[in-house]
This record gives C-alpha cells, sequence and structure tokens, in this order.
C-alpha cells in the first residue's frame, strides 16, 4: 500500500509562516505545493499566491502567467507593493505555451475547470514530462484530470478538498510515479476512486459529507436538464454519464452513516 502519510512529510513544510494572507481556497493551494527553487503559476490573476511563496520561502522564483492583460496589470502593481517584482516573473500567454521544457520544477493551475485543465495539460506535453510537481485546483470535473494522469508517468501523491462559502475545491498534487498507486484500493472500484479522489473517499468527514451532496444535487439537475431537450447523440452519451454520477451518489448518501462515520 502507497505510504502516504511518509510521503506528504517528506515535500511538505507546513511550518513555513504566509505573510501574504490567503483566502481558504489559495490557502489550501499553498499548503499543497512542494518547496521548489523555480514553479510557475498559470492564470495568476492578482499573483496573491505567488506572493505567499515567495515571502513564505516555499519559492526562490516564480514565472507568473496570465492569458488576459488586465490582471497582470493588477499582479504587477501588488508585487511591486510587496518588492517582489525581481522574484516574479509576469508573462502574458495561454497554458504552459509560455513555459520551456526544463525551465520550471513545477507549475500550479487554479480556477479552471478539469477538462479545460486536461486540454491545456495535453498542449504542454513537452513541459509536463519534466515537471517535478503538478497542484490543479479545478472548480470541476476532477474524473477528467485523475483519468488523464492514469495514462502518464505521474502519480496522484495527495488531494484535499477546501470548503469555501458554500463551494468545494479539490486540491490534487501529482508527481513522477506510478500513476495506479493511489487506486489500488480494495474497498472502493476504480470508477469510484476516480470520480471522488481516492484520498477524499479514504478520509471522509463532514466535509466530503457536504461535498457529496452537493455533487448529487448539481448531478441531478444537470441530468434533468438534458432529459428535457430533444437530446442529440452527444448529449445521450453525456446523459449516461451523469446517470452513473447520480446513481454512485446517491447510493453513498444513502449509506451514509456507515460511509461518513467509518
Amino acid at each position: 500500500m502507497y505510504n502516504h502519510d511518509h510521503t506528504h512529510r517528506a515535500y511538505h513544510d507546513h511550518e513555513i509562516s504566509r505573510p501574504t494572507r490567503l483566502k481558504k481556497r489559495l490557502q489550501g493551494i499553498y499548503e499543497m505545493v512542494p518547496k521548489s527553487t523555480r514553479l510557475a503559476d498559470i492564470g495568476t490573476d492578482h499573483a496573491y499566491l505567488p506572493a505567499a511563496l515567495i515571502e513564505g520561502g516555499k519559492a526562490e522564483t516564480v514565472i507568473a502567467t496570465d492569458l488576459r492583460s488586465a490582471p497582470l496589470k493588477g499582479a504587477r502593481d501588488y508585487l511591486q507593493s510587496r518588492s517582489l517584482l525581481q522574484k516574479v516573473e509576469l508573462r502574458q500567454g495561454d497554458g504552459l505555451t509560455v513555459l520551456d521544457p526544463g525551465e520550471v520544477e513545477g507549475i500550479i493551475i487554479s480556477g479552471l475547470g478539469g477538462g479545460t485543465m486536461v486540454n491545456m495539460l495535453k498542449a504542454g506535453s513537452k513541459v509536463l514530462a519534466t515537471l517535478r510537481f503538478v497542484v490543479l485546483a479545478p472548480h470541476n470535473e476532477t474524473y477528467a484530470i485523475r483519468s488523464f494522469f492514469l495514462r502518464t508517468n505521474m502519480a496522484l501523491i495527495d488531494e484535499t478538498l477546501i470548503e469555501d462559502d458554500g463551494r468545494f475545491y479539490p486540491i490534487l498534487l501529482f508527481m513522477p510515479g506510478d500513476a495506479l498507486e493511489a487506486y489500488r484500493l480494495q474497498k472502493y472500484s476504480l470508477y469510484e476512486a476516480l470520480y471522488l479522489g481516492p484520498f477524499l473517499l479514504s478520509r471522509r468527514g463532514p466535509s466530503m459529507e457536504r461535498y457529496v451532496q452537493k455533487e448529487y444535487e448539481h448531478t441531478v439537475r444537470i441530468r434533468e436538464q438534458i432529459e428535457q431537450k430533444s437530446a442529440s447523440s452527444d448529449q445521450k452519451a453525456q446523459l449516461g454519464v451523469f446517470m452513473r454520477q447520480e446513481k454512485l451518489l446517491k447510493r453513498i448518501i444513502r449509506a451514509r452513516n456507515t460511509f461518513f462515520n467509518a
């Protein structure tokens, strides 16, 4: 069995202070990032996270990127106010296209859907192949991310679930290794682990219970919307996906007393 606790201690330094105050979602990402010399924050927005990583000693330098110029202007102003422009390089561009292979040890991508993140990683496959770690914080479609990494040489090392203002944010850490190792769990099927997360399933707890309930309500709502339309063949296939998810979530909710409190 994968010695997750040992790996997590080996790659995280939770004693590092965070001079820049972060909201819960960004703080969760911060805590998941391994210490490195140079990393990239893709879609940096105002560069709050790169600033915290530099000030907290988790990174020596950061490349902060964004697709649009307006966020980068705000990022520049913020970094200048904290005297960090020499340590955080700002670049405008799409995804991993602004990076060269081997230029950074790891990347962070947050605030996007899982499908969009997967497309970015595919487009930047040469960069991905050189990374020591990838931290992803999607707002949906974590199944697509976990499934994608099964076809790579990177393993899911850790994941956590952040609840902030009624929304849930899974945060996932990947590093080079056996992509199947985290899914070798006797109690859960591969589909269950890919959809809900092997580490999240093993930890459970009240936050996970609320997350499953919210996912169930969202899945039912989408399934009903598709059923009300005259569905195309693609939509019918999509309907099957949501029906399978709904069945899984319903089963977990019905067994909540034993599932979440075991």
